[in-house]
């Protein structure tokens, strides 16, 4: 099971709400993926961003039972505004970088 860095602090500060829409730019095992999609709930949006294939088989699973729309990318995330057009959205409300090692990539 991955455990998150700083998660609390994560979400403290970040300070999802309902409805927003939220970028992770970085979903390794999901775990911030998860806290941010229960924060924003079913009519929120997640976007998020791996590179690597296996990270977002990880994060399918793991966002799985949570209500709420999530769109995963197989992309770096300085591909950004490409998918974000590519899906209609014209906007987020709170973007994460969380730019640290990948534990599974070791």
């Amino acid at each position: 099971m991955h455990i998150p860095v700083l998660l609390h602090e994560v979400i403290n500060g970040l300070n999802p709400k309902p409805k927003e829409k939220v970028v992770d730019g970085t979903l390794g095992g999901a775990g911030h993926a998860m806290a941010l999609l229960k924060a924003i709930g079913r009519e929120g949006i997640l976007i998020g961003f791996d590179e690597d294939e296996d990270a977002i088989v990880r994060a399918k699973k793991a966002l799985a039972g949570i209500k709420g729309r999530v769109i995963l990318a197989r992309s770096n995330f300085r591909n950004i505004l490409a998918v974000l057009k590519k899906h209609k959205i014209t906007g987020v409300n709170k973007i994460l970088f969380d730019l640290g090692l990948s534990s599974y990539q070791l």
